[in-house]
């Protein structure tokens, strides 16, 4: 699934709120603002640590700090809709949580949502089986979740040393 030329009326990047999921949010942040994507309702809200921060205001980034969060309570947080037409990104995270394993299921059954999961914990590998048009998923067991975004997107740049 490329990211380019797409519509949607949303954008929202869960990751794990430690230093790997970080920067991976911000290596794909950066990388979404500068597609120019075409979003139909444009939010700006970044919950950093109980702080709201403005940022990519087509973006909702949705840290998350335990693998036990509830991933449809904290959406709820920030999105009321469920009709569809929005792109889910899971950076440096381990569905462990059945609940969120449901909610998973859930969203990628609506065709018009889009779902990409970039991660690097063995406990993921298991999710490849659920890959389908509208849900992509990479894992890579060799390098951290960081590194891992930035190969997906700059597969033919060199991985920067801070990542």
């Amino acid at each position: 699934m490329s990211l380019k030329n797409f519509e949607v009326k949303q954008i929202n990047i869960f990751y794990h709120n430690d230093h790997d999921g970080i920067f991976a949010a911000a290596v794909m942040n950066n990388y979404i603002s500068k597609l120019h994507l075409s979003v139909e309702k444009q939010i700006n809200l970044l919950f950093f640590r109980d702080q709201k921060i403005s940022v990519n205001p087509e973006t909702n980034l949705i840290p998350i700090d335990d693998y036990s969060i509830n991933l449809k309570d904290e959406y709820s947080k920030v999105s009321k809709e469920n009709d569809g037409n929005k792109l889910f990104i899971f950076l440096d995270y381990s569905f462990t949580n059945k609940d969120n394993l449901k909610w998973l299921d859930e969203i990628s059954n609506n065709d018009n949502n889009k779902i990409l999961i970039i991660d690097h914990h063995i406990s993921s590998l298991e999710l490849q089986e659920k890959e389908k048009e509208n849900l992509i998923i990479n894992i890579d067991t060799s390098y951290c979740g960081a590194v891992n975004t930035w190969k997906y997107l700059y597969p033919d740049k060199n991985i920067p040393k801070m990542l």
